[in-house]
């Protein structure tokens, strides 16, 4: 909502308006640059890590996942998130699906 706000008061009043900040807020509050990126990581995971009952390497994750940009910082966090929500678990060489 905030990141429109200055567009809405210059249409509605007539006024020139700036955002207020450059951060991106919503209801449960700020959100930061690498929520985004580890959402979008996440689920550009979930959409390579597809086939129930198939092992994943840990390697091969971060390969692929590393030509769409993401660090493997970024990569691991998102195995780390889907395995504690427990949409992943973790094998002996990687994960699969739950």
């Amino acid at each position: 909502m905030t990141r429109d706000f200055h567009g809405y008061v210059q249409r509605k009043l007539g006024i020139e308006a700036h955002p207020l900040t450059s951060h991106e807020e919503t209801m449960s509050g700020q959100v930061h640059q690498n929520e985004n990126r580890l959402k979008t990581c996440t689920g550009q995971l979930m959409k390579t890590v597809r086939i129930p009952g198939f092992e994943y390497s840990s390697g091969w994750l971060v390969r692929e996942l590393s030509r769409r940009g993401f660090t493997r910082g970024e990569i691991e966090s998102s195995i780390d998130h889907l395995v504690r929500r427990g949409v992943l678990m973790r094998t002996e060489n990687g994960v699969k699906m739950s």
